[in-house]
């Protein structure tokens, strides 16, 4: 078993005396190979059967939800979180199918006659452009600060909690899950909650690491950032997710390499200080048409090199 040196400064402190075993968490095999002590001290094992990457042992569910409690103040760092209404096409862009993902939906669902939900939004840029292309938008999350943030960028349908918290009555045509499913212990039984509130046809996109990536990669970063992540999937995986919960998979893709930011070193005072003034500098509509200008231009020879990449998979899963 390979020791991984430490890359994310955010290393969280795990009670190493209150873990518990796991079987794999997609199939439930016990008996798998460990491969990798992650800098956190816990063990990368890897799914003979699925072909998934997991923590086993791992942090009992009561460490997992003390941590996600503190979650943005004390591991995410996420800003603070306040919007100027008039400012919204300058902080989330006017490209509304800028994204990868919305134009891959685009080619499958019409927008304006669609229901979506995203779970665990975090920054909605996702349903903020869904809602601008017509879509039916919901979400929900953990985060109250997000909430408040999605709620004043015209985002009226975002609620606290999980999917169970929702009305019964509500079922939608997309569900998407991004950098989500690598977090739960039990992502199976999130992915059949999730099943069960589409409507029949709808979809599931799964935006998640790469696993296999390592296999690319010496420097295994897949498993030296963001150990908060309890899983890791794969292309084989995901087929064995699709087989079982009775779905057939409409796209599959791996895309991308790591952006690391400043994962690989805390944030100082002068950093911080720099961070606040590029950030008023891109309100500054100068600023953010030459910043506009310069992301179309260069847009189309970002994403030829990201096709290159491995470490994200993309996944969209239909209901049968």
């Amino acid at each position: 078993m390979k020791k991984l040196e430490k890359l994310d400064y955010r290393l969280p402190k795990w009670d190493m005396t209150d873990l518990q075993e796991r079987h794999c968490p997609i199939c439930g095999t016990l008996e798998n190979k460990q491969l990798y002590l992650r800098p956190d001290n816990l063990v990368v094992k890897n799914c003979g059967v699925c072909s998934v990457y997991y923590i086993s042992p791992s942090p009992s569910p009561e460490q997992i939800n003390q941590f996600y409690a503190q979650y943005d103040s004390n591991h995410r760092k996420t800003k603070d979180l306040r919007i100027n209404k008039s400012k919204l096409d300058l902080i989330f862009g006017t490209d509304h199918f800028g994204d990868l993902r919305i134009r891959k939906l685009a080619s499958m669902v019409d927008f304006k006659n669609s229901s979506f939900l995203d779970v665990g939004f975090g920054i909605p840029y996702f349903l903020y452009h869904l809602q601008k292309l017509g879509g039916n938008v919901f979400g929900v999350e953990y985060d109250n600060q997000a909430i408040d943030y999605a709620r004043q960028s015209g985002l009226d349908n975002v609620f606290f909690g999980k999917i169970s918290d929702l009305p019964k009555e509500l079922k939608f045509d997309v569900i998407s899950m991004n950098d989500l499913i690598e977090h739960p212990l039990n992502p199976l039984d999130l992915l059949n909650e999730a099943f069960e509130r589409l409507n029949p046809g709808g979809r599931i996109l799964i935006w998640t690491p790469n696993g296999d990536f390592s296999k690319k990669d010496p420097n295994s970063t897949t498993f030296r950032v963001d150990l908060e992540h309890m899983q890791y999937f794969t292309t084989k995986s995901i087929a064995y997710l699709a087989s079982k919960l009775n779905a057939s998979i409409e796209h599959l893709e791996c895309y991308g390499f790591p952006a690391l930011g400043d994962l690989v070193a805390p944030q100082t005072a002068m950093t911080t200080a720099m961070s606040k003034l590029k950030t008023r500098l891109k309100d500054f509509y100068p600023v953010h048409m030459a910043n506009e200008f310069k992301r179309l231009y260069l847009k189309r020879a970002y994403e030829f090199n990201n096709r290159k990449g491995s470490y994200h998979l993309f996944a969209i899963l239909q209901k049968k």
